[in-house]
């Protein structure tokens, strides 16, 4: 579902649903190109984990690896059922152009999470996806081309200078919200996007909630 560098580590986020209470070995590789089908190619093999679905087959994951992968490339999953070995088809890629930068400012409910979903290039599908936040608060999406730590409301907001007036938008009743983009054309390869979210919070020290700053960088 989303893959986000964090320093040399990558975060790679999923779901599997197969056969149900049975235990799995995802593998997770790295390729510079994701294949024409949308699903993943297996250059470099970056590590493993297990997981078990539940009763309906479902089990979520959140894996961190610490291969190092270069920015661009794209990430895949297969998963392998024990002890039978049989395996499934690579998953669906995600790209690493997501960074996470940290400055998050916690709120009643924690530090609300923003991730990257999707690629960057030209034309292409994608979505800032909010998650752990304020339920039915609004919402302040900041965005910007370079990173400037500045002192906010208890906390520092890093898109500075803005490129645009804040987008506000409120989390809906389990204090997320996803906003889906198509990439425009004509952007310069190595263009970042840096974002972070500023969400009222009467549980933060001066009433806003940051999340995480988020930068994207386009391939």
């Amino acid at each position: 579902a989303s893959v986000l560098r964090s320093g040399a580590s990558l975060l790679v986020e999923g779901a599997l649903h197969s056969a149900p209470s049975a235990s799995f070995t995802l593998e997770f590789f790295a390729s510079p190109a994701c294949d024409d089908s949308g699903h993943g190619e297996g250059q470099l093999p970056l590590g493993t984990a297990q997981v078990v679905t539940d009763g309906r087959g479902d089990a979520a994951f959140a894996v961190s690896l610490d291969t190092p992968v270069p920015a661009g490339w794209w990430i895949s999953a297969t998963a392998t059922l024990e002890p039978t070995g049989a395996t499934s088809e690579f998953s669906a890629c995600a790209s690493t152009v997501w960074r996470d930068e940290g400055y998050g400012l916690a709120g009643a409910a924690g530090i609300p999470r923003l991730v990257g979903v999707g690629d960057l290039s030209a034309g292409a599908s994608a979505a800032l996806e909010l998650s752990g936040a304020q339920a039915s608060a609004l919402t302040g999406l900041f965005l910007a081309t370079t990173g400037n730590p500045t002192p906010f409301r208890g906390g520092l907001l890093v898109p500075v200078p803005w490129i645009t007036a804040p987008i506000l938008i409120t989390t809906d009743g389990d204090g997320g919200l996803s906003l889906p983009f198509v990439m425009p054309a004509g952007v310069p390869a190595g263009t970042e996007l840096w974002t972070q979210c500023a969400v009222l919070d009467a549980g933060a020290v001066k009433g806003v909630a940051l999340s995480n700053a988020l930068v994207g960088t386009t391939p």
